[in-house]
């Protein structure tokens, strides 16, 4: 079974634009002068579609394994380093992965809502109090 448009789409969205390997974050868009566009992202399964696959010798039914939790987004270099060597990237690394980035784009865009002014003042004092140990250790 193909991975569905609706399911591509929310990986995209969920990942920025960026591989999602933490050490890697290439952009997976680049646009040139004249106009052009080219992409380097990939579908990369996290349990490969098929048994003998990286990492494919698990109990998730086959019939799951084009679904978003099973997909992570990467660039070619990535996907083939987490594909030639399952072993030092297990399912629960290329998870945690997925999971990290998609938190770090929903802070870099969700405006946080607080339940009444205290709670803002709270947080405030939180950010002031990280922003003096911040200058006290490298300002002048």
């Amino acid at each position: 079974m193909p991975i569905t448009d609706r399911v591509k789409r929310l990986l995209w969205s969920r990942s920025g634009g960026y591989c999602q390997n933490p050490n890697c974050r290439n952009v997976f868009f680049t646009f040139f002068e004249r106009g052009e566009i080219t992409s380097i992202e990939e579908l990369a399964h996290i349990i490969a579609q098929r048994i003998d696959g990286p990492r494919g010798q698990n109990t998730l039914p086959l019939t799951q394994r084009d679904e978003y939790e099973n997909i992570i987004l990467l660039c070619s270099n990535c996907h083939s380093l987490v594909d030639k060597n399952p072993q030092q990237f297990p399912e629960e690394l290329l998870l945690d992965w997925k999971s990290q980035h998609v938190k770090i784009i929903k802070e870099a865009f969700v405006v946080p809502v607080y339940a009444d002014r205290n709670s803002l003042s709270v947080e405030i004092h939180k950010l002031l109090r990280r922003n003096r140990r911040i200058f006290h250790s490298y300002g002048t």
